[in-house]
């Protein structure tokens, strides 16, 4: 959810957290390596489609 809002550094925090717990959790692993690589979600690259909280809302 961090990541899909934008949130990348704390979404790594999370996997991290996940892999110190598991070390063979596959998804965190490569969800991990994606946020390594600086991979962000598509749609927070445009401030139209980027998630909005209520604070961001008019």
């Amino acid at each position: 959810m961090n990541w899909w809002e934008g949130r990348g550094s704390k979404a790594h925090q999370y996997m991290r957290l996940a892999l110190d717990t598991d070390p063979g959790y596959r998804f965190a692993r490569l969800t991990d390596q994606m946020l390594g690589a600086g991979i962000i979600a598509g749609w927070n690259t445009n401030k139209d489609t980027a998630y909005k909280t209520r604070l961001d809302m008019p």
